[in-house]
């Protein structure tokens, strides 16, 4: 067997790997999106910048990210997403914790002033 007949049993089995697995959406427990990562690796390969930008937006709207299928699926690949996810929702309730203790200053600062 060439070199380039063990590439292209290669590039095979990895096709049908990504066709086999797919990259779920999911948001509010119910699935979003469901497409084979083939799909995912396409549309990044088309246009990264906003791949990546929709899905740091999916983060903050509670959207969260991972692998699945009939295929060997990478457990790394959805700690990270989890761990991403994790890290935007203890983000997002940071931030509305702070604004909300800001607005609670104001309105004491306010009923300060008026008396």
């Amino acid at each position: 067997m060439s070199n380039f007949d063990r590439f292209m049993d290669n590039v095979n089995a990895l096709a049908r790997a990504s066709v086999r697995n797919h990259f779920v959406i999911e948001r509010k427990n119910s699935d979003l999106l469901d497409v084979p990562v083939l799909v995912l690796i396409i549309a990044l390969f088309l246009n990264l910048p906003l791949v990546l930008f929709l899905m740091l937006l999916g983060l903050f709207l509670g959207c969260r990210y991972h692998f699945g299928g009939n295929g060997t699926v990478a457990k790394s690949a959805n700690d990270m997403s989890e761990q991403a996810s994790n890290f935007a929702e203890s983000l997002i309730s940071e931030i509305s914790t702070e604004s909300a203790a800001k607005k609670e200053a104001e309105k004491e600062a306010e009923a300060e002033t008026v008396q």
